[in-house]
Parts: C-alpha cells; structure tokens; sequence
C-alpha cells in the first residue's frame, strides 16, 4: 500500500506527500484548509528520509527469488495452504449440496454465505489479533510500543509475535478440515457442514493474513514484491489442489480427501 511504503514513509513517522497519499487523507486535508485547522505536530527527527516515488519497470524474477529464501519459503507455505484448502472447499460445494444433498441451484447458492460470513469475522479478528499479540509480546520483552516512531524490527521478536497462536489455530482447521470431508461421506445433517465452513473461513483467513503479514516483516523494505511471491504461491497451490480435486475425490473419496487437504497443512512443521 502507497501510505505505508517505506520508500514513501520511511518508518511510518513520515507524512505521504503526493501521488503516495491514501484517499482518505486527501479529503481530510481539504476538509481541515477550508475550516482554518493548521496541524501543528512535529514530525520525528529520527524518521528516515522518503524516497523519490519514481516509477521503473518491475522486475519479474523479484517474486521468484523470495520463493528460494529459506524463511520465506516456510512462511508461504503456512500462508497458501489452508488458503487453498478452503478453495478446494468452496469448490466443493455445488458437488456435494447438489449431489449428496439433492439442493436446487438457487439453495446452493444460499450455502455459500456460511463461509463467507466467517471469512468476514475471520478479517475482522485478524487484524485485532495481531495487535494484541504484538503488544502482549513487547510486554513480555520489555520493549515499549512506538505507535509514532516505529519500533526496531532487527531486535524486537516479530516472528514470536505474528505466530503466537498460530499452531493452535492450524490444529483446530485440521480438524474442521477433516470433520468437514467425514461429515459429508456419512451425510449429516447440513447444518453441521456449514457450521464447519463458517468456522473454517474464519480461521483460513486469520492464518493466511497472519502468515502473509509475516513475510513482510522478513522483506519490509519490498513489501511489494513479498506480496506478489504471496500470490504466486497461494494461486498457484490453490490451482493445482482445485485441479486434483475430482480425480482424486473419485480415486479415495470425499472423505479421505478432506482428510489428506486437513493434514498438509501442518506438515512441513512435523
């Protein structure tokens, strides 16, 4: 985002001016020049230098470089799979409402608001989430948040702070994970798989935000290009899970299918 690059902001004490001010602060400068308001807060001293906000032709190989990097690599991999795990999931659904449930159209339609209602719950905990966990870890390093300044990411633990939770979580989709696939092999009543689904999209969400603002932690000074290597990965896995979907739901089942998507996920932390 333009109003937090680093290039722009430097470590976030720095005002946007510009092409890189968000739309919001436009209209709320414009609204404080016609009332007469003049800001009189001090900029920091120590907030470094913005950068020139030229434009150049991005460099394609960027996003594939981070994929090889040790860290990020990890990090990736815990952001892109319970992300493509809930979308073998929503794809799922009109095969499995229409053929084990007999449901209309219009009905399976209607099925899809489960997970979407806990994906928007998901983004609004993340969020929350996060900041409290970083807080909470500051504490318990003795650090001070800096909410102007910034705070030194080479010696604070951010790594301890973004995943503090996490593993909790990733066990917890395993199980909906699994639950889900076994619920539907026995035909249970509906609203057990789509109280499954809720759940399963808030806790996709929560993972993949915090996982993916962990990568740019590791890369802040190319919060860009760390995105676009989010979105290679989490496509690309995404795409090729959607794709093995029916051969091997008709290979193993739903069930077993389910089961094996559930598992993945924590499997490069065994």
């Amino acid at each position: 985002m333009r109003e937090t690059n680093r290039k722009a902001v430097g470590n976030g004490a720095i005002r946007p001016k510009g092409m890189w001010r968000a739309w919001m602060d436009l209209s709320r400068h414009s609204m404080h020049s016609t009332s007469g308001y003049v800001n009189g807060e001090p900029q920091s001293e120590q907030a470094s230098p913005t950068g020139k906000g030229r434009w150049t032709f991005p460099n394609i190989l960027s996003p594939v470089k981070i994929l090889f990097h040790k860290d990020a690599f990890t990090v990736l991999y815990l952001a892109a799979s319970p992300y493509a795990s809930w979308y073998a999931v929503t794809t799922s659904i009109p095969l499995i409402y229409r053929d084990v449930y007999g449901y209309k159209e219009l009905v399976v339609g209607l099925c899809y608001l489960a997970g979407g209602g806990g994906i928007l719950v998901g983004g609004l905990i993340a969020g929350r989430l996060m900041d409290w966990n970083y807080k909470h870890v500051a504490k318990q390093s003795g650090y001070s948040v800096d909410k102007r300044a910034g705070d030194d990411m080479r010696k604070f633990p951010i790594e301890r702070a973004r995943s503090r939770g996490s593993y909790t979580m990733i066990l917890i989709s395993v199980i909906g994970f699994v639950g889900y696939g076994w619920a539907v092999q026995c035909r249970v009543h509906p609203a057990v798989t789509l109280v499954l689904q809720a759940v399963l999209g808030a806790l996709v969400t929560i993972l993949h935000q915090i996982y993916s603002a962990s990568l740019v932690d590791i890369f802040p000074d190319k919060p860009g290009t760390a995105g676009a290597a989010n979105n290679i990965c989490r496509c690309a896995t995404s795409a090729v899970l959607v794709a093995a979907l029916q051969p091997l739901v008709d290979a193993i089942g739903r069930s077993w299918f389910f089961t094996f998507i559930g598992l993945w996920q924590p499997a490069l932390l065994c």
